[in-house]
């Protein structure tokens, strides 16, 4: 291989992640999910369906935890 490459050259090697792909894909789209309802339910009802001020509810706290998971994977 030419000296002249970096590893900044070179295409990134994604294949490790593959195995994972699916499951991100299912994790990102649940929380896409969560998030629609939670803003459509606020919209309808005027409610604190993201939990007000004083906490998050509970759905919100899964999406966060669901996305916290999918980073730790990436």
């Amino acid at each position: 291989m030419d000296s002249s490459l970096r590893d900044a050259d070179l295409p990134a090697d994604l294949s490790p992640l593959a195995w994972v792909q699916e499951e991100l894909r299912r994790s990102l789209e649940s929380v896409h999910k969560t998030l629609r309802r939670l803003a459509r339910d606020s919209a309808d009802n005027h409610s604190t369906a993201f939990g007000g001020e004083a906490q998050p509810s509970q759905p919100l706290k899964q999406a966060a935890a669901q996305l916290h998971q999918v980073s730790g994977a990436l």
